[in-house]
């Protein structure tokens, strides 16, 4: 709402003297980069390629990332500093203002804000997406292709710099703090030398969501087949995760809403495989190089859903399907039938072959 309010009709307003258009950047020449990711933890996962690719071609720049506190933790491994600006907005703003930066990169997809602290940055050069007008606060506007894998359509800010780039699917491009990977070691360790299959029932999007008896009834398949089962999400997931647990009994593990991000992460890159809806914990899974099966309705799993041989996707193929479409789902007449028409069975049987991969 307050970007609709202040940022749309700022947005407009220095619209309407454009930034100068500038030719392509000289990576040597960057040693203070400013990076802004607003929203939600998936989309910083895959803004995790864009900062790998900087530190490339700039290994000389000093990183610094302006985000949320409840997404900073995916990327403070892999950057300098962090700023986080929902906890001070005015300290963020003063910074901006007195700070200079040889780049900065806006990777927000359609909101306004961000665009207008880019604009006021203190910065030769300030790369943005062109969507809804918001290409004339930038010096560098990049096309923003709503069919593309979102990855990819952040590595296309780095064009100034680089030219063309292209994700590589099949590279995990996620580190993790070693304290978190002990962590997880122990908390592992009751599984002796199997590998759990990791689960995660929840997601943002409410729509988004699968039903959760199904995911007891996928969860008691696996472990009466000998995989033993972790179950991953945040504290909105707390009892549903517990309620999972205890009709189960023992082989499954519930850790919904009692580890942070890191330890989160740390317990899935011990999971042999990872089943999950269009949730933030599926991005993750992917970055580190765990194979996943992915479940969508609403989403286009075209866009979101993690690339490569060891990925798989259970996406039913409804007419208006997908129907989010600019971070906004539709008015639905079919009661989410993309979500509930999907089957234990099917979700058991494409399991076990990305157990296998």
């Amino acid at each position: 709402m307050l970007d609709r309010i202040i940022g749309l009709p700022l947005c407009r307003l220095l619209g309407r003297r454009p930034a100068p258009q500038n030719g392509s950047v000289d990576p040597a020449a960057i040693r203070r980069v400013l990076v802004i990711r607003p929203g939600g933890i998936g989309d910083m996962v895959l803004v995790l390629p864009l900062i790998n690719a900087l530190g490339r071609l700039a290994p000389q720049a000093t990183i610094t990332l302006v985000a949320e506190a409840r997404n900073a933790a995916i990327a403070q491994p892999q950057v300098d500093n962090v700023r986080l600006y929902d906890r001070s907005p005015a300290s963020l703003w003063a910074h901006l203002r007195a700070t200079p930066y040889d780049v900065v990169i806006d990777t927000e997809q359609f909101h306004y804000l961000s665009a207008v602290a880019t604009h006021l940055a203190r910065s030769p050069v300030k790369i943005g997406f062109d969507t809804f007008g918001r290409g004339r606060l930038y010096t560098h506007p990049a096309h923003y292709d709503v069919n593309a894998y979102e990855a990819q359509n952040f590595l296309g800010l780095l064009k100034p710099l680089s030219g063309e780039l292209t994700f590589e699917e099949d590279v995990p491009f996620m580190r993790l703090p070693e304290a978190a990977r002990a962590r997880a070691e122990q908390n592992t360790q009751r599984f002796g030398t199997r590998k759990p299959v990791g689960i995660c029932m929840g997601a943002s999007v409410r729509r988004k969501h699968w039903d959760r008896a199904k995911f007891e009834s996928v969860a008691r398949r696996l472990v009466d087949d000998g995989h033993p089962v972790v179950i991953l999400g945040g504290r909105e997931d707390r009892e549903a995760g517990r309620t999972l647990a205890a009709r189960i009994g023992d082989g499954v593990a519930n850790y919904c809403g009692t580890l942070d991000l890191a330890a989160s992460s740390a317990m899935i890159e011990r999971c042999c495989a990872f089943l999950s809806c269009d949730s933030a914990l599926m991005h993750i899974a992917y970055a580190l190089g765990v194979p996943t099966l992915s479940l969508y309705g609403p989403g286009s799993a075209r866009k979101w859903a993690p690339r490569g041989a060891r990925h798989r996707v259970i996406s039913k193929d409804f007419a208006c399907s997908p129907c989010m479409t600019f971070g906004r789902i539709a008015r639905c007449d079919h009661a989410f039938a993309c979500m509930r028409t999907i089957e234990p069975d099917d979700v058991v049987a494409q399991l076990k072959k990305v157990i296998q991969t």
